[in-house]
């Protein structure tokens, strides 16, 4: 790059070389320094020693290197926000998708919850039970006499007691039910 730069500075110089050679009118308008501010032919033109002018030239070409890598800078830098906007946008999906979840899996627990108890209600087994009854007992003289039976269950432990005229007695016992399988039903 900086060859090429040198090569058309060279013609830049041979251009300016010939144009004043042939110009009419070359002046030198202001110098500073090592620079000078010509004019030929009513153009003005900026001139430099050529020391200096590979001296510019170098810092030219070091300057657009900086600005090269700093537009590929940016352009990675603009990949990586453009990244970052995207995981934000599914993040925030994910996010959506998950509380939407959460919510139907709460209203699924509270249906089945709700069922869970209403069965329960309707069909398991109570707490505490009272039970009564009326039967007859065969007495000593072969007379059948009225018996009260009254019981009390809790969860599965019962106690009976019956009473009449002559008897009376407690009874102890356990409830459990009775899984008949399928095929007898």
């Amino acid at each position: 790059m900086r060859c090429i730069r040198s090569i058309l500075s060279t013609i830049l110089f041979a251009v300016v070389l010939a144009e004043s050679l042939m110009a009419q009118t070359v002046e030198v308008v202001e110098r500073r320094g090592q620079l000078f501010m010509l004019t030929i032919d009513g153009h003005e033109y900026l001139a430099l020693p050529a020391s200096d002018a590979r001296k510019q030239l170098y810092l030219m070409d070091s300057l657009q290197t900086e600005l090269e890598f700093a537009r590929r800078t940016l352009a990675v830098k603009d990949s990586l926000i453009l990244t970052l906007q995207t995981a934000i946008q599914n993040y925030a999906r994910h996010f959506w998708l998950q509380d939407t979840l959460l919510r139907q899996t709460t209203r699924l627990y509270q249906g089945y919850r709700n069922l869970y108890y209403d069965y329960r209600t309707q069909f398991g087994e109570p707490w505490l039970t009272l039970s009564g009854g009326l039967g007859a007992v065969r007495s000593r003289e072969n007379s059948i006499l009225p018996v009260f039976l009254m019981g009390l269950s809790i969860r599965r432990l019962s106690i009976w007691a019956f009473l009449n005229r002559e008897q009376s007695g407690f009874l102890f016992g356990i409830t459990s039910p009775v899984r008949i399988p399928l095929f007898f039903r």
